[in-house]
């Protein structure tokens, strides 16, 4: 296959493939006959469409299965973008006659640039002309690298999706592993294969899976020596295999990373709770309930509703009070079509709420603060109980219950407050190290993992949402003394933290403007977001496309829980 890329008459590049038969596909004119939906004519050998959706690939696979069919572009990498990328390799390696397609693209296209201030970020178009000058803005900026060559968080993602081998389980506890080699040209034998035994994201065990022998196109099983395990309670247990370069190889130096899979194992035992003892006192005043324990106390204002205190060793870490979150800073991708239009009334509904009633429960095992919310959106009603436990502990249950009504899709449904600004110390069990989405995860293995709060913050060029981990079991916020608080999933959390206030990522409307990354700035603060779950990212195109049906959050009655506890 040969790729060429041309000019058209505006200026803008064409970009195709084709195979020998290329100079039988010209025009009366001598120019290649090309859309924008690749290479036409009857005897054209390869079919190169542009930005083709899964479904598009099947039809073809299943009723032209002679054809080939190369994307000549496709996942549309700008931004915080690559979602559902796994799901289109899914549906490629699936069928012979689908045999890929060329990312656009690899690179952004940005120049350095300073402002007034001297702080750097990455010009793009409409930066440096003169007032007026057409351009399209950061449409240049679309690389699964920066400009500086720095990784984009996605580019782990392709990197996994992409890689020429695969691993299956076959049985643990006889250490059968099934490898295929996707190489059409290299034998396994190249590298070195690897393994490690994890409990809650520690490392237990770890070893080799020798006599990795496996031609192109072949797999295998093999024997390895893993260790027996006896399920603790609360643990859950995950085998990493890996696979690293033996030797050099031209870029590829010694030890680099090649290829990779994380198989949950099926060991984990609940732990069953026990009741505490009740150590705290709890009162009610004219505007505020108040529970009060050894080392702690925590409050809600009868007058908003909100959980707006928690003292801990006689320090506040509340600076700003929990509330519902339904929006998210849109992406290039929800920008580019009406996503972030059609998903513009949620906006600010989580700041417009109507408290409804709020109550305290007494009689069960432990009292709980029942708030009801009418949200602006139809006056749809949101309920959050927070169940007081002994040692400063609170169940946060919350459920959103529009009933009939008709309403938009949502970014995000969860919760969020913010921190004082010294707990930027982040430690969770979840997806890691990079962000992570419900569409784009694969990546991201199941670990343990810790950083600075502001580290998670990726800049993208166009500042827009960023830094999201998916799967968390549990999550810390602490400051440098080893103190703050703990977020412990009842079911698997979507959570972020920024050193600023989540709207600074945030266009003001549904429509781009010119903005960088120096228009983050670090602030006193640390907003934590709890989410139920978020939207996918997408990723087929940034004009128009959506994520995929199965990524989308639709208005329905649904509610999450988690138990908020402090960290000594």
């Amino acid at each position: 296959v040969v790729i060429w890329s041309l000019g058209n008459e505006s200026g803008e590049g064409v970009n195709f493939a084709a195979t020998y038969s290329w100079i039988k596909n010209r025009d009366r004119s001598g120019r290649p006959v090309h859309s924008e939906d690749g290479i036409k004519g009857p005897n054209t050998d390869i079919y190169c469409p542009m930005y083709k959706k899964i479904d598009f690939l099947i039809n073809h696979a299943i009723y032209m299965p002679e054809k080939p069919l190369i994307l000549c572009e496709y996942a549309h990498a700008m931004g915080n973008s690559l979602g559902n990328f796994q799901d289109y390799w899914d549906v490629i390696e699936r069928f012979p006659s689908l045999q890929g397609g060329f990312i656009w693209d690899w690179v952004d296209q940005g120049l350095a640039a300073h402002d007034e201030q001297g702080n750097f970020y990455w010009a793009y178009g409409g930066d440096l002309a003169p007032e007026g000058t057409p351009s399209s803005r950061n449409f240049c900026m679309n690389g699964l690298i920066a400009a500086d060559r720095t990784l984009k968080p996605h580019i782990h993602e392709m990197k996994k999706v992409y890689q020429n081998m695969a691993f299956t389980l076959a049985d643990y506890h006889t250490g059968l592993i099934e490898i295929e080699n996707k190489y059409f040209f290299t034998n396994l034998a190249d590298f070195d294969f690897s393994w490690t035994l994890e409990g809650n994201g520690e490392k237990l065990a770890d070893g080799k899976i020798n006599n990795v022998n496996i031609e192109p196109l072949q797999k295998k099983l093999l024997q390895a020596d893993f260790p027996a395990i006896k399920g603790k309670p609360g643990v859950e247990y995950f085998l990493n295999v890996y696979a690293h370069q033996k030797e050099d190889d031209g870029l590829l130096k010694k030890g680099v990373l090649i290829g990779t899979e994380q198989f949950a194992l099926p060991f984990y035992k609940a732990i069953v709770s026990q009741d505490k003892s009740v150590d705290y006192k709890l009162s009610q005043l004219n505007d505020r309930i108040e529970v009060k324990g050894s080392n702690y106390s925590i409050g809600w204002s009868k007058t908003t509703g909100a959980l707006d205190s928690y003292i801990l060793n006689g320090k506040e870490l509340i600076k700003e009070a929990l509330r519902p979150n339904f929006w998210r800073p849109s992406t290039d991708n929800d920008l580019g079509g009406a996503l972030a239009t059609i998903c513009d009334p949620w906006r600010n509904v989580g700041k417009e709420t109507t408290l409804a009633s709020m109550e305290l429960i007494e009689g069960g095992t432990y009292p709980i603060v029942k708030v009801v919310y009418t949200l602006s959106l139809e006056e749809v009603p949101f309920t959050i109980q927070y169940q007081i436990k002994p040692q400063g502990e609170l169940v946060i249950s919350s459920e959103l219950n529009p009933g009939h009504k008709e309403l938009p899709l949502i970014p995000r449904v969860g919760l969020t407050f913010a921190l004082q600004g010294e707990y930027n110390n982040m430690e969770w069990f979840g997806r890691g190290p990079h962000e992570s989405y419900v569409d784009r995860k694969t990546s991201a293995f199941v670990g343990r993992y810790k950083g600075r709060v502001w580290d998670q913050y990726f800049p993208y060029d166009r500042p827009q949402e960023t830094g999201n981990k998916t799967d968390v079991r549990w999550m810390e916020l602490t400051n440098s003394t080893g103190k703050g608080l703990r977020v412990e999933g009842e079911e698997l959390l979507s959570i972020s933290a920024y050193e600023f206030h989540t709207d600074d990522l945030s266009e003001v409307d549904t429509k781009k403007h010119q903005r960088h990354l120096n228009d983050i700035k670090k602030k006193d603060i640390v907003t934590w977001n709890i989410d139920m779950k978020q939207m996918g990212l997408g990723g087929d195109t940034t004009w128009g496309a959506f994520p995929h049906e199965q990524y989308l959050i639709h208005a329905k009655r649904m509610g999450y829980t988690f138990t908020l506890k402090p960290v000594n």
